[in-house]
C-alpha cells in the first residue's frame, strides 16, 4: 500500500474552529434578520411609483413607534381602523405623527404638516389630499396616506374615527428596503426633505447582513482550506481533476 502524507492536526483544529465560529456568525446573523424583519409581497397600486404591485418590501417587524416619522412607509394592519375587517394588511406612507396637524389643502391642492408642506415627490393622481381635513394626531397614533391619492384607501376615508388615525399597536413594521428586479436591494427615503437612512435606522439591518457574509466566508474558507489540507496519496492532486 502506497503511503499516506501526514495529517496537520493543528491545522485541523484550527479549521475545524473557524467553521464552527462561522456557522455560529452565520445562524446569529439569519436568526437576527428573521425575528427583526419580514417579506411583505405588495399586491396594490396604491403607493405607485415608490413602491409598485408585484415587488417585495422587506419590514422592520418590531419597529418602535417613536421612530417613525412622517414620510415613512409602513405596513399596517386593516383594523387598526375599526371599520376595516381584520385579516389584511396595508402598505401606506406616514402623512403626520404625534403632535402634528395635518391639514388639507393648499390653494395648490397640498397637504401639509404643522403648516410645511411635506409631499413626496412620488404622489400621483387627479385629486391630491381630497377631501379637505384638518386633523391634530393624538399621542401614540399616526395618520397615514397613499401616494395615490386618487385611489388609496387610508386616513381620509376614516376621519369620523379619532380623526382617521390609528394606534401604534397597528402598525407592524417600517419598510426598510425594497427587492426589485429579484436580487437586488434599494433603500426608500421619506421624499419630505428629511434625512433618513433609507434602510434601518437602528443599524440591526447591517450588522445582520455582516454577521451571515462574515459567516459565509469563514465557512467557504475553512472548507477550501481543510480540503487542501487533507491526507493525500502520492501523486494525487490537491484538486479534483475532472476527467472525461
Amino acid at each position: 500500500m502506497a503511503p499516506i502524507n501526514t495529517v496537520d492536526k493543528s491545522a485541523t483544529r484550527r479549521y475545524v474552529t473557524i467553521a464552527v465560529v462561522s456557522l455560529v456568525l452565520l445562524l446569529a446573523g439569519s436568526v437576527l434578520l428573521a425575528l427583526r424583519y419580514d417579506l411583505y409581497p405588495v399586491q396594490t397600486t396604491v403607493m405607485d411609483p415608490a413602491v409598485g404591485r408585484g415587488q417585495q418590501v422587506l419590514v422592520a417587524s418590531q419597529t418602535n413607534g417613536a421612530q417613525l416619522r412622517t414620510g415613512d412607509v409602513v405596513v399596517v394592519a386593516s383594523d387598526g381602523w375599526a371599520d376595516e375587517p381584520a385579516g389584511m394588511d396595508y402598505i401606506l406612507r406616514v402623512g403626520a405623527v404625534a403632535g402634528d396637524t395635518i391639514l388639507c389643502c393648499t390653494d395648490a391642492g397640498k397637504v401639509t404638516v404643522d403648516g410645511a408642506v411635506k409631499e413626496p415627490p412620488t404622489i400621483t393622481g387627479d385629486a391630491p389630499g381630497a377631501p379637505a381635513f384638518n386633523v391634530k394626531v393624538p399621542d401614540g397614533r399616526v395618520f397615514l396616506l397613499g401616494d395615490r391619492r386618487d385611489i388609496a384607501r387610508d386616513s381620509r376615508a376614516h376621519l369620523g374615527l379619532d380623526g382617521g388615525t390609528v394606534p401604534l399597536s397597528a402598525v407592524k413594521g417600517r419598510v426598510v428596503a425594497k427587492l426589485a428586479p429579484p436580487g437586488s436591494v434599494s433603500g426608500l427615503d421619506s421624499g419630505t426633505g428629511v434625512s433618513v437612512n433609507p434602510l434601518d435606522p437602528d443599524g440591526t439591518y447591517l450588522y445582520a447582513a455582516v454577521l451571515v457574509l462574515l459567516g459565509l466566508i469563514g465557512l467557504v474558507y475553512a472548507l477550501v482550506r481543510a480540503l487542501k489540507a487533507r491526507p493525500r496519496r502520492p501523486g494525487e492532486s490537491a484538486v479534483p481533476v475532472a476527467t472525461g
